[in-house]
């Protein structure tokens, strides 16, 4: 790699439907890929962290990366989601954060919210020609893996999800 002779193997696309409609293109690095790409990100946070402060040009540093990563690296960068930004005004695989400084918390971003909520309609439709002990049992397995995943998320109002989900049934 640092003969510049590496080029990594062409990324694995899937089709992954939006809920508001459309497709994201996914592209599925190979291990030794994603390998590369955690390496070099790990090294050039150890090199950049120390050297950034407030009155560095973020979006200067955004840019070097960047270049870096598409000209040494020869990969693609999602230039729609590569945004220097604080945490809380942009949300992370479905989590937001509130913007208390001292005292931030994990939250459930409210598209995650609306998608869960949807999933919860589909999984409980009366046309589906399901009992409704298969119903419950299909909407246990969603709910179960739902929470797991944002177990982390300080959620304030657990009741009203309950409350969303006796609806349904």
């Amino acid at each position: 790699m640092l003969d510049g002779r590496y080029k990594p193997l062409p990324a694995r696309r899937k089709e992954i439907p939006k809920p508001s409609g459309g497709v994201r293109l996914l592209g599925i690095p190979t291990v030794l890929d994603r390998l590369v790409q955690q390496a070099v990100a790990q090294v050039l946070q150890d090199i950049w962290d120390p050297t950034f402060s407030a009155n560095s040009s973020a979006e200067r540093v955004m840019q070097s990366t960047t270049t870096f990563i598409e000209r040494r690296l020869r990969l693609k960068v999602n230039q729609d989601k590569s945004v220097v930004s604080h945490p809380w005004q942009r949300p992370f695989l479905g989590f937001s954060f509130s913007s208390r400084r001292d005292n931030p918390k994990i939250r459930i971003h409210s598209k995650s919210i609306k998608r869960f909520k949807q999933r919860v309609r589909e999984l409980t439709s009366r046309s589906c020609g399901l009992s409704v002990e298969q119903v419950i049992d299909r909407l246990n397995v969603y709910t179960k893996g739902w929470w797991n995943y944002y177990q982390h998320a300080e959620v304030a109002a657990g009741r009203e999800y309950r409350s969303f989900l006796k609806n349904f049934l």
